[in-house]
């Protein structure tokens, strides 16, 4: 009976440390399901931000491209009102020549009678 009790008590010791374990087992996969969940919600949270940022980044291509397009267009316009210049410009350059040169001609008159 006493072999009995004894054996009893180290089988009572020996569930008790086996449940102490189990405890922090359990504790353990609460640590590690809880650490999982919070990586979960910061990969989700990093992937909106990468979202976020491939939209921002699409956003400034297309504003880039209508920039550089209006830009084109613009550059364009000045080269044609350039060009559309250069006709009345040449122009007006031979007519102040000739008249340069008609007042040359009347002071040279002048000078001479």
């Amino acid at each position: 009976l006493a072999r009995a009790e004894a054996r009893v008590e180290v089988l009572e010791a020996e569930l008790d440390r086996r449940s102490a374990a189990l405890d922090d087992l359990r504790a353990t996969l609460r640590d590690a399901q809880r650490t999982e969940s919070e990586q979960q919600g910061e990969i989700a949270a990093l992937q909106d931000a990468l979202e976020t940022c491939e939209r921002e980044a699409a956003d400034l291509r297309d504003a880039r491209e209508h920039d550089q397009r209006e830009s084109a267009t613009k550059i364009a316009q000045l080269q044609q009102d350039l060009l559309a210049m250069k006709g009345p410009w040449h122009s007006m350059k031979t007519a102040l020549h000739e008249s340069h040169e008609a007042l040359e001609d009347a002071r040279a008159k002048f000078v001479v009678q």
